[in-house]
């Protein structure tokens, strides 16, 4: 992947938020485990709340999960 492909692909995804089940889907962690490594600063955070459940941004999560961040 390029970096111009890259970086047109976070653009799309930071335009599009998850909520904390699909999260948890997604990284097989349960939701104490994702609020523990968010302490510890080894999960990205979410970036905004509604209704009390967070919600992150794709972008932030495929970032930490291939390591681009």
């Amino acid at each position: 992947m390029t970096e111009l492909e890259r970086s047109i692909f976070l653009e799309f995804c930071d335009e599009w938020a998850a909520r904390t089940r699909k999260v948890q889907r997604a990284t097989g962690m349960s939701r104490s485990a994702i609020e523990k490594a968010m302490k510890n600063g080894e999960f990205p955070l979410p970036v905004m709340e509604m209704n009390g459940m967070p919600y992150w941004r794709l972008g932030d999560l495929v970032r930490h999960d291939l390591g681009w961040a």
